[in-house]
């Protein structure tokens, strides 16, 4: 049943995350606007959150939902330097004390009460938590990753552990958010668990961002938005333009490299090396209006992950009709159509890479078409009003 935009849903969410606070990235962003256009389509919301050492109040004080800040074993995450598996215990403990409030909680609100909880892990212990204390309200988790837990060792961990609390004691769903890594694998994990699950995809509010006409009268701008740690592979990207520039000749081009992380350094060192920090710009950190300006004056989006591109970068320059460059990892052709709607290249081939920048440089119109007709894909497929109706989906199902 698909709802209508102004239908209302009779129940209360009570919302349980870990990693609310002030930081830019995909999955905050994600959570911050579903959070929004889910508002008026429920009776109400409240998020449950740890109390962090940084100051949030401001953080939380533009939100347009109540937010309630709860201790947590703040002490060990100091331990996570030296590489220690405290994890699990310091999620553990914010899961301890979300129960104890949410105790609270069920006997002040409606009775059509949700808990939704971000994250497999803190989503599987407050599960077993509310079960052991009688506690009887139906919760539904969000991941944000098909492939939640591989990244480190300590993760895989923290996974191993997740899916035994869940064989334990199964949510009603769980929502995976699909960003290309491993939905197959994972959703056989759970089926052999038995667990609902259904995928979910990242939506976007396509009318803030306008396409702009792609004339090149600024330069050839090529364009990355994406964290600068080893995951993205921004050294791929640089090596890819430093083999454009030598193919093309492109003296009116300039790599504009928006973002910050772990990697930022070695970056800034592989491009004096390249000799070409004098077309290469590290812009660091900008704000969502601020990527909406660069993305107004690129030329093109790369993404050179070798695990995946299947993110708000490249999605939300889809979104404001540019074509996009990235490597196919085998879940990227199931966002874009290669030719028509992006380019997709074999993941690590540099020279195909700038054989495609190439592509785009010699041709203002496959670029702009390109991207016309990403946009339209956007518009079609990544609204929030079908994402929320998804949520609203799984919550209906509890409470008809």
């Amino acid at each position: 049943m698909i709802s209508n935009k102004h239908d209302r849903l009779n129940v209360f969410l009570l919302r349980v995350m870990y990693e609310f606070y002030p930081v830019i990235g995909g999955s905050i962003t994600h959570t911050l606007e579903e959070i929004k256009e889910i508002d008026s389509r429920v009776e109400g919301q409240i998020i449950i959150a740890p109390k962090f050492q940084i100051d949030c109040s401001k953080f939380d004080s533009v939100n347009p939902i109540q937010v309630m800040r709860i201790e947590f074993p703040i002490r060990l995450v100091p331990l996570q330097r030296f590489k220690l598996p405290v994890q699990p215990l310091i999620i553990l403990g914010f899961a301890i004390n979300s129960v104890k409030l949410i105790r609270i909680l069920a006997k002040e609100k409606p009775k059509n009460l949700i808990i939704h909880v971000e994250g497999t892990l803190l989503g599987a212990m407050v599960n077993l938590l509310l079960s052991i204390q009688s506690i009887r309200i139906p919760l539904i988790i969000t991941q944000h990753s098909a492939n939640p837990l591989k990244t480190s060792k300590r993760e895989s961990l923290a996974t191993m552990l997740a899916l035994l609390l869940l064989s334990i004691k199964k949510p009603r769903t769980i929502l995976v958010l699909d960003d290309g890594t491993g939905i197959k694998d994972f959703g056989e994990i759970l089926n052999r668990l038995h667990i609902k699950w259904r995928s979910i995809y990242h939506a976007f509010n396509n009318d803030f961002f306008i396409p702009s006409d792609v004339n090149h009268r600024d330069g050839f701008i090529i364009l990355s938005t994406s964290r600068l740690d080893p995951f993205k592979r921004m050294d791929l990207a640089l090596r890819a333009y430093s083999r454009f520039i030598e193919i093309s000749g492109a003296v009116d081009s300039r790599f504009i490299i928006a973002g910050s992380g772990e990697e930022l350094q070695s970056l800034k060192k592989l491009v004096r090396d390249m000799r070409i920090e004098n077309s290469v710009d590290f812009v660091g950190d900008k704000s969502v209006d601020e990527i909406r300006e660069l993305l107004r004056k690129a030329s093109v989006v790369i993404g050179t992950s070798l695990k995946s591109n299947v993110n708000r970068s490249t999605q939300e320059a889809m979104c404001a009709g540019k074509a996009v460059i990235v490597f196919n990892n085998g879940a990227e052709d199931r966002l874009i159509t290669d030719g028509y709607d992006g380019i997709l290249v074999k993941p690590g081939d540099i020279d195909a890479f700038a054989e495609a920048l190439k592509i785009i440089h010699e041709n203002i119109e496959i670029g702009r078409t390109m991207g016309m007709n990403a946009k339209e894909k956007m518009l079609r497929e990544r609204s929030w009003n079908k994402r929320i109706d998804d949520n609203l989906s799984s919550y209906r199902e509890i409470y008809g």
